[in-house]
């Protein structure tokens, strides 16, 4: 360009990575060019140019954010060395730009990766526990909450200090005192009239240390007295066939064995009150498919 207005007019259809500018032209000096240059276009690298060399020039041009400073009369081949330094400059800024974006990328996946398994980790049914080698909770979901019966957590907050009773204690320092990870710990634990299944595991780094326990905790108070109820019915039942089966033996056995004699009439009897007991006992048997058929109707509403 002739002078500094063209040169700003032809700047500004493309851009350019290197612009030259001689300090002195026609118009408008060197300075005011950069400065309308750096308005549209502050990725382009400047050189200024000038024959009145002085170390005041040299100052103001690095102020006014020149990359370098040339002073004529110069070489072509002090021309070229400026030109390499600067395109070697100018490669490493796109290349820090590229590393930079593709950084903030990785971020935002890892802040969208993490925030979708927050996500999980809080709607989950279970509830989960991280806790670190010093006994120190680092994550939690609501459901722990409500299982350990706290209100709230703070993170670095000592197991201790919010479990109730020793066995879920005990049961992290078992998992923890393994020293290496050897698949999944099971263990019933009993926190105030709540009964959990605590499920662990040790956590791990990249280099394979450890760095804490991954506690999983579902709540099976309700199967465990559905347990006791099942036990308690079993045992009633028992009692309840076995004196209906005993007094049809009874019967049974005597009229084989015409052991009242020759009265038909007795014998009658006998076996009305057998058929009574065998009566009872298909009542008893209908009930335990009803129950049984409730059951699984349950256990299917719970599965979907």
């Amino acid at each position: 360009a002739e002078n500094g207005a063209q040169g700003i007019e032809q700047a500004g259809k493309r851009f350019y990575d290197i612009v030259l500018i001689d300090y002195r032209m026609p118009d408008m000096d060197g300075f005011q060019v950069m400065d309308r240059i750096r308005s549209f276009s502050p990725e382009s690298i400047q050189i200024v140019m000038t024959a009145y060399a002085s170390y005041e020039m040299a100052v103001s041009a690095t102020k006014k954010g020149a990359f370098d400073y040339l002073a004529k009369p110069f070489t072509p081949d002090e021309l070229n060395i400026v030109i390499d330094k600067a395109l070697e400059w100018r490669n490493l800024r796109i290349e820090s730009k590229k590393l930079l974006a593709e950084r903030e990328r990785n971020l935002l996946e890892l802040n969208t990766e993490k925030s979708r398994t927050r996500a999980i980790i809080q709607c989950m049914g279970e509830g989960i526990l991280v806790i670190n080698n010093q006994e120190e909770i680092v994550l939690w979901n609501p459901m722990v909450l409500q299982m350990l019966g706290v209100k709230d957590i703070s993170i670095g907050t000592k197991l201790p200090s919010v479990v109730k009773g020793k066995d879920l204690r005990c049961f992290v320092k078992e998992v923890q005192g393994i020293k290496k990870k050897e698949g999944l710990l099971s263990q019933e634990i009993r926190i105030s009239d709540r009964v959990l299944l605590g499920t662990a595991t040790l956590l791990e780094d990249q280099d394979g240390n450890i760095l804490g326990t991954v506690v999983i905790l579902r709540d099976i108070t309700q199967q465990k007295r559905i347990e006791e109820l099942k036990t308690q019915f079993v045992t009633m039942v028992s009692h309840e066939l076995r004196a209906p089966i005993s007094a049809m033996h009874g019967y049974i056995d005597v009229v084989l064995n015409q052991s009242a004699g020759d009265d038909p009439h007795l014998y009658h009897q006998m076996l009305e009150r057998a058929k009574i007991r065998a009566e009872s006992l298909l009542d008893l048997i209908k009930d335990l498919l009803a129950i049984s058929a409730i059951e699984a109707v349950s256990y299917t509403h719970l599965t979907l």
